[in-house]
């Protein structure tokens, strides 16, 4: 092993005498890096389906994670996909959607080589909601 870098070992281990196995961390080893992390708010109208569009820029489909504060001020977070098929209180009655519309229009999140789209649904017959979410991209460069 070279002699620079990062080397992060797990309790009780050194970093010249550990096996690789024995490492949390080492930068001598490829891994997936968070390549893009942000956040945003979004108006969720009472009894509709709002759209969260992230342009990521990073030309290919990367591995993505998500959490979304559905209730304001709750400190809940939710990940991925929740579909609610009733409102939940935890969720402040906004579903992260994939499904379809009362039009039996499809309504998704997903992502693709340029943009994430998280789908959202407030099942509040008349209060609007402000979800919060936060977002994280991994991609390795390759070098």
């Amino acid at each position: 092993m070279t002699n620079y870098g990062i080397k992060i070992t797990k309790d009780g281990y050194g970093i010249t005498s550990a096996e690789p196995r024995n490492y949390v961390l080492s930068s001598t080893y490829s891994a997936v890096k968070i390549a893009l992390a942000g956040s945003g708010t979004i108006n969720v109208s009472a009894a509709s389906t709002a759209t969260a569009t992230i342009a990521h820029g990073l030309s290919f489909i990367p591995a993505v994670l998500f959490f979304s504060e559905l209730s304001p001020g709750s400190g809940k977070y939710f990940s991925g996909c929740t579909h609610l098929s009733t409102p939940d209180a935890d969720a402040g009655d906004v579903g992260i959607y994939a499904g379809t519309d009362a039009d039996r229009n499809p309504v998704e999140s997903w992502v693709d080589a340029t943009n994430l789209k998280i789908a959202y649904h407030n099942f509040h017959a008349s209060q609007s909601r402000i979800v919060t979410y936060y977002y994280y991209f991994f991609g390795d460069s390759g070098v």
